[in-house]
């Protein structure tokens, strides 16, 4: 990764300013981020599950593609209230993942053909919980591992 902290003028830099776009940029910050909480989590005898989450989640968004981040999202929220019915709209997930409401549609329609979740005004059902965390990929299953092991009660 090509960039600092900060430049001289206490600003974030992220590389050489022709190859500096808001993208590139992000995905250098979220980097050593992820890389920091690395570190801090790694040198620490117990590791709490929330930061492993915070930790995961940085890495997460910085290298997967939205139709998995979708997916991850949307089963931590499963898990959260044990239940296939998500009371969320596509307004709200695109807040909580940082895109127009638009990418979220796209992206929620193509896992609706899928046939992993069907999406109805105000609401996401959870079809195919297996489809969905195939789509979700490992980030999915490290954060839902570490939170079992931390809270054994919440284990699904």
């Amino acid at each position: 990764m090509k960039g600092t902290l900060c430049n001289s003028t206490g600003s974030w830099s992220c590389g050489e300013p022709e190859t500096n776009t808001k993208g590139t940029c992000l995905r250098s910050r979220i980097l050593v981020i992820s890389n920091v909480l690395w570190f801090v989590t790694s040198t620490s005898k117990k590791q709490s599950p929330g930061l492993a989450q915070v930790q995961q989640t940085a890495a997460c968004n910085a290298l997967h593609a939205m139709e998995s981040r979708l997916a991850r999202w949307l089963l931590q929220t499963r898990d959260r209230i044990d239940s296939d019915v998500l009371p969320l709209t596509q307004e709200f997930l695109s807040q909580m993942l940082g895109v127009r409401r638009t990418t979220v549609t796209l992206v929620a329609g193509q896992l609706e053909q899928a046939g992993v979740i069907q999406t109805r005004r105000g609401r996401i059902v959870v079809v195919d919980r297996k489809g969905l965390e195939d789509v979700a990929g490992e980030c999915y299953a490290i954060v839902r591992d570490q939170m079992s092991a931390a809270l054994p009660e919440t284990a699904h």
